[in-house]
């Protein structure tokens, strides 16, 4: 891969009163589109990854409004899916994309299905393509993913696993939208402080809200935008929307 974007969210879309989602050009946040660019060979065929595989109403219709944004915003003018529908031509699809968008959804959904495509992680690796994942699709880069409970009964599940093998495309632990995720609640317990801060006891995470980015260009890794390090149960700000941060040892910043 040419490089890889850990993101929380493009903006990509605008939400109306009636549940519509409509398509506008993703706002370049921290120099994102800036940097994309830096890496892109090419703004021809675009790949969307499903989050939930099955589920083709909703991969289409939150594909559709991928699709708009990004011809709006880089350009690019062919778009392909990759699903159940699809999963036999993973390889012919990644060798054709010039970006791999690794959509958001429900991170462990995401992960079986990445885990159905025998060697997916190294495919990534292996292609000319630049990886962007938004929320989960970010979360599923990791060697191994830190999964905090999202819906309901995951929190108070004694088999959910919060620790599972990723594609080994970083070794970074991501935590996307984390000004919402600090007042959240999963079955009555805090995401924040019931879980993701106690389990930086296990793994160290950077913490990121929406316009925040992680940018790794195969040697180095940099947080562009406001960012935290969670380590041993204690919080700490790395970094400053509008600044960048080198986070290849995140020791340095405890």
């Amino acid at each position: 891969m040419k490089a890889l974007f850990l993101t929380s969210s493009l903006d990509t879309n605008d939400k109306l009163e009636d549940g519509t989602r409509v398509a506008k050009k993703f706002p370049n946040n921290n120099h994102i589109i800036d940097n994309l660019e830096k890496y892109l060979v090419a703004h021809n065929n675009l790949l969307i990854v499903a989050s939930s595989p099955e589920k083709y109403d909703i991969t289409d219709l939150h594909a559709d409004v991928n699709k708009k944004s990004f011809a709006t915003t880089l350009g690019f003018k062919n778009f392909a899916i990759l699903d159940d529908r699809t999963i036999t031509q993973a390889q012919q699809l990644v060798n054709w994309a010039d970006l791999i968008l690794l959509s958001g959804g429900h991170l462990p959904t995401q992960n079986k299905f990445f885990h159905r495509i025998d060697g997916f992680g190294k495919m990534l690796q292996q292609s000319n393509a630049v990886v962007v994942g938004v929320s989960a699709g970010s979360m599923n880069c990791a060697s191994t993913v830190y999964c905090p409970p999202e819906e309901e009964g995951e929190a108070v599940d004694p088999n959910f696993q919060r620790f599972f093998p990723g594609l080994h495309l970083t070794n970074i632990n991501v935590v996307p939208h984390i000004s919402d995720i600090r007042n959240e609640q999963v079955d009555g317990i805090s995401t924040y402080n019931g879980f993701i801060l106690p389990d930086s006891n296990r793994c160290d995470i950077v913490a990121i809200p929406d316009g925040s980015y992680i940018l790794y260009d195969g040697t180095t890794s940099t947080v562009y935008g406001e960012a935290y390090l969670l380590h041993a149960g204690n919080e700490k700000k790395i970094c400053d929307n509008g600044k960048s941060l080198i986070i290849d040892n995140l020791e340095k910043y405890l």
